[in-house]
């Protein structure tokens, strides 16, 4: 099974060659990844400094990273085969315009993939670090009702859910226990001792063969994050 930043290509269905949108793609790894895999990406970031970030390094010629809103999408209508939106809509205040917008853009019959954080990880992060939401810049918590029926509202029709991204449930209760300052993108200003053992922990379990185990049990009690797989109708 292939898995892209926690996507699950063989559920996602999508042919070599297919036309990709992805919304909030930050410095461009998630879309860079899609185009080794064989797939057309255009990406859209609203913080221009991730874009000139991106622009700065040397970049996959089937990936185009422009700076733009969700909101009003710089497409055409119909003009891709599917789109990802992965821990975007939590930071923008209009999920229905942004929800239509990728409606717009995608073609009939055509798959969105949408990530955003468990509405119970978050509660309990907020909990435990008060300035959590506005360090993160989350102006929403969504659950996966709210977010099943205003994608149904958009015109989608979500056939699949996935608890994903586990193995950063516990770096990120640490964080909040710690109240460690980071950046909206969920980088740490400055990476912690405990941070770097966290990580060679799960390069251990790699080496071991057991990481794969480890985060699917993981993704069944506490993931991190939910997504939605959905087709446009």
């Amino acid at each position: 099974m292939t898995n892209i930043a926690g996507i699950d290509l063989e559920l996602w269905e999508l042919r070599t060659g297919s036309t990709v949108m992805d919304l909030g793609a930050a410095s461009g790894v998630i879309a860079e990844q899609l185009a080794k895999e064989g797939f057309q990406v255009k990406g859209v970031e609203y913080d221009h400094k991730l874009v000139a970030d991106w622009q700065s390094q040397p970049h996959h010629k089937n990936v185009e990273i422009v700076q733009g809103d969700g909101r009003h999408l710089p497409y055409q209508e119909n003009e891709f085969d599917a789109a990802i939106a992965l821990e975007v809509l939590e930071h923008i205040p209009d999920t229905e315009q942004v929800l239509a917008e990728l409606a717009r853009v995608i073609k009939s019959g055509g798959k969105l993939v949408i990530g955003v954080p468990t509405a119970w990880s978050e509660r309990i992060f907020y909990k435990l670090n008060p300035d959590f939401a506005k360090q993160a810049d989350h102006c929403h918590v969504f659950t996966k009702d709210f977010l099943t029926k205003s994608l149904e509202q958009a015109g989608f029709r979500v056939y699949s859910s996935r608890g994903e991204n586990s193995e950063y449930t516990w770096l990120w209760f640490g964080l909040a226990m710690g109240r460690v300052p980071f950046h909206f993108t969920g980088k740490t200003y400055r990476e912690s001792w405990w941070e770097k053992v966290y990580w060679k922990g799960f390069k251990l379990l790699e080496v071991l063969g057991w990481r794969r185990l480890v985060e699917k049990i993981g993704n069944q009690l506490w993931p991190r994050s939910l997504y939605l797989y959905a087709k446009k109708i």
